[in-house]
């Protein structure tokens, strides 16, 4: 699972410059900090406790979608040093089937790159034909 290829764009399709854009949301971690082990009935006590804020556990499908972060982002920064422009347009903030916001985030993505893009091409001349 290669969710940013430019060492793919670098290495095995030889393209010369690699822009790259990232979409992922930052991690938010919410959960409650309870060490080193869990106690159920401490757990069940403090969802019946109507004076306390129900602690919020981890499920499976959050450990592996965890796990699954911690391995893209390792290889996101390994394959930093084949990218010639990396873009992370602030986006984070939409799901993924927010259809109905598509302009919003387009000019969103507009506003962030054009800037970036047009100091990339001013320091890479060669790169315009």
């Amino acid at each position: 699972m290669n969710v940013l290829p430019a060492d793919v764009m670098k290495l095995q399709m030889r393209a010369r410059t690699v822009i790259a854009v990232d979409v992922s949301p930052e991690v938010r971690l919410d959960n409650f900090e309870y060490g080193t082990h869990l106690n159920g009935w401490w757990l069940l006590w403090n969802s019946w406790n109507p004076f306390t804020k129900t602690v919020n556990i981890p499920s499976m499908g959050d450990i592996s979608e965890r796990l699954a972060w911690v391995s893209g982002e390792r290889h996101r920064k390994k394959v930093r040093e084949y990218i010639d422009l990396f873009l992370q347009p602030p986006v984070g903030n939409f799901g993924t089937l927010e259809y109905d916001k598509f302009d919003e985030i387009v000019s969103l993505g507009y506003e962030y790159a054009k800037p970036r893009v047009d100091n990339f091409v001013r320091k890479n001349p060669h790169l315009i034909a």
